[in-house]
């Protein structure tokens, strides 16, 4: 319990002093400052991993793919700070690391999608068709939904240029991961009436939030998503969700997978 609470106040120390490098110092700083913040949401995770492995045995599978997940946002949040760094090279900076991300989100959705199919099973109306028509509504709706935003982008003076199926293919991600959370959580709700099953919807919807205010701030043709409250509100929402992620595998009794 102390432990977790000196890293979680660290983290938090370390958050704030990220912000303020990034608003105020070189890249190099932001490098540092950032780095140090997300080892840290990495250390939580593999602090609870390390906790309980050790007086319950094996894990199930699902807590190391969520531990994955975070230690590939670390490496895609050096990546993408990086790329201010080493100027020439920028651009290879930012395609490895938003697929570090990418690679982080399908850890995620393994994750989300588990649980929802494995909840689907639970549900006795569902024939043979439906339950296959359900496991198939997360990637639907995904497809659908990102169809829509990367179409409907210049609208919103967004520009994704040559990077457009890259992006759709990005967002697929991102959305399978939220929309099997979401759909996860209400029939976790329905199914045991516990308000509890409905954690995993706050982080998902901060980390859906943060990526796509970071998609404003890159692909912008007007360049106003870079001011101080831009950076504040893409990283606090993003630093918030990482930090759940982490606490539940420190905390696994109040989380779905446990």
């Amino acid at each position: 319990m102390l432990g977790f609470i000196v890293l979680s106040v660290v983290f938090v120390i370390a958050v704030v002093i990220f912000h303020y490098f990034a608003i105020c110092k070189g890249p190099r700083s932001v490098v540092i400052s950032k780095g140090i913040a997300s080892l840290i949401f990495v250390l939580i995770g593999g602090a609870g991993l390390m906790r309980y492995s050790g007086e319950a045995g094996a894990l199930p599978v699902m807590h190391y793919t969520l531990f994955a997940g975070l230690v590939l946002g670390f490496a895609g949040d050096i990546l993408l700070a990086l790329r201010n760094v080493y100027a020439s090279k920028k651009s290879q900076f930012i395609v490895f690391g938003i697929i570090a991300f990418a690679l982080g989100h399908i850890c995620y959705s393994i994750l989300t999608f588990d649980g929802y199919s494995t909840e689907l099973a639970h549900v006795d109306a569902l024939n043979g068709i439906g339950q296959i028509a359900m496991l198939g509504l997360p990637f639907v709706l995904s497809a659908a939904i990102a169809s829509v935003i990367v179409k409907t982008a210049p609208r919103f003076n967004v520009d994704y240029g040559k990077l457009k199926p890259g992006v759709l293919i990005y967002t697929c991600i991102i959305l399978v991961f939220v929309t099997s959370a979401i759909l996860w959580s209400i029939f976790l709700y329905t199914h045991t009436g516990a308000l509890t099953s409905l954690w995993l919807i706050v982080p998902v919807l901060l980390f859906s939030a943060s990526d796509y205010m970071l998609s404003m701030n890159y692909f912008d043709k007007a360049q106003k998503h870079g001011e101080p409250r831009h950076i504040i509100a893409i990283h606090v929402t993003y630093y918030l969700a990482q930090y759940m992620f982490a606490s539940y595998l420190y905390w696994p009794a109040i989380s779905m997978t446990a």
